[in-house]
């Protein structure tokens, strides 16, 4: 299998695996392979496999970037789910009820055992939903790209919006959420990607103090385009000297990993052009 993107366990030493090539069913006993499933990646470079589930009836589901698929437990015919709307699957979750969900680009779906698909959130417009979870009172937790979290209840319809904030320590991350897992002891664990974001030991380039120096650390963003670091992280750690050399060390910090960045471009007159707008 190349690249394995997503993993299930499906009992009796059987573990199903996700890569850019498809769908493989292995023999943990052993590690043969029992049988392969390949999914066209379309006119994407690549696919990608971002979980699968169980369905009620011991079915298999994926959610892919081409979309939804399902295997039926008693045949090798992968079928493809509602293309539309259904085209860009992120992931699933076997509800306490046994209710079917997927997120997507658009929104929150709910699958029958028929494979007919049904809009549930938001009826009003439409939300890129990265992960989903469930937590003890029935309630699914999503993850609604750089907004937060949104707590909605498929019986009542009532939502509880957790929106990211800065000024609160131990907040929500302002990046993309990509896992969710709701834990036996009650706990909602949060995996992410951070992409995006600058920080100086810890703390957001937006929030460094002094407050009135704070734009020298945004010269180089500022200069070479913020896009330029849309999909970056860059963390910077400064040692010695008190808040003013904190500030003026961190700006040619920047400079330099984005410069180190770019060298792995195709263009390698990239770094040279922006090493002509710094001052």
């Amino acid at each position: 299998v190349t690249n394995v993107q997503a993993l299930l366990y499906a009992g009796q030493h059987r573990m199903w695996i996700g890569g850019e090539d498809g769908l493989s069913l292995i023999d943990t006993a052993n590690g043969h392979v029992l049988r392969t499933l390949p999914i066209a990646a379309g006119d994407r470079r690549t696919l990608q496999v971002r979980q699968l589930c169980l369905g009620s009836d011991d079915s298999l589901w994926a959610a892919t970037s081409v979309g939804l698929f399902h295997l039926a437990s008693d045949t090798d015919d992968l079928q493809r789910i509602a293309a539309d709307p259904i085209d860009n699957a992120f992931g699933l979750l076997l509800s306490h009820d046994r209710q079917l969900y997927t997120t997507t680009a658009t929104g929150l779906y709910r699958i029958a055992t028929d494979g007919t698909v049904s809009h549930v959130w938001p009826t009003d417009k439409r939300t890129p939903i990265s992960a989903i979870a469930e937590d003890a009172r029935n309630r699914l937790w999503l993850a609604i790209a750089h907004q937060g979290l949104v707590a909605f209840d498929p019986a009542s319809g009532e939502t509880l919006e957790l929106n990211p904030d800065n000024s609160v320590t131990g907040s929500l991350p302002e990046a993309i959420v990509t896992h969710l897992l709701y834990n036996h002891s009650g706990l909602l664990c949060i995996g992410n990607m951070e992409r995006g974001l600058i920080k100086v030991n810890g703390c957001p380039i937006e929030l460094l103090e002094p407050e009135i120096l704070r734009v020298k650390t945004f010269e180089p963003v500022l200069l070479l385009l913020q896009g330029r670091f849309s999909n970056v992280a860059i963390r910077i750690r400064v040692r010695g000297g008190d808040y003013t050399s904190l500030i003026y060390a961190s700006s040619p910090a920047i400079s330099q990993a984005n410069a180190s960045f770019s060298t792995t471009d195709a263009d390698m007159a990239t770094p040279r052009e922006h090493k002509k707008l710094l001052p």
